[in-house]
């Protein structure tokens, strides 16, 4: 009793912050909403997933519970990864949009132009 009153709570809590987060995708933020009052059910009807499981031809609900918590967390791992290359394209971007708009013009000595008669004062 003492672990379902723990694990309802952390999936409350998981369920409340991706209904705060506003950043991702809506559709993630309300599969993760459904996916934790599912996890909520099964754990006040754990032998459900039990008849779940054997529905779908596994043996026990542990085990769907496991395959699916591994599929979930690969789609997640995939989906992070996709946002981090992103992240990556857009920095790179960023910084040679900078370096462009920072360039400078070579001075006189790296292109080996003489310029000091430019400044000197003409007679006439």
């Amino acid at each position: 009793m003492i672990f379902s009153i723990l694990a309802t709570g952390a999936l409350l809590a998981i369920m409340l912050y991706s209904g705060a987060e506003r950043s991702g995708s809506h559709w993630l933020a309300t599969g993760l909403r459904l996916a934790c009052l599912f996890g909520i059910y099964l754990v006040w009807r754990p032998q459900d997933s039990t008849r779940i499981a054997s529905l779908l031809g596994i043996g026990r609900g542990v085990d769907l519970v496991l395959y699916v918590w591994v599929i979930v967390s690969g789609l997640l791992m995939i989906r992070l990864r996709v946002q981090q290359l992103k992240t990556y394209q857009d920095l790179t971007t960023l910084a040679r949009k900078m370096a462009i708009q920072s360039a400078m013009l070579p001075s006189a000595e790296i292109t080996g132009i003489d310029r000091s008669h430019d400044d000197a004062p003409t007679t006439t």
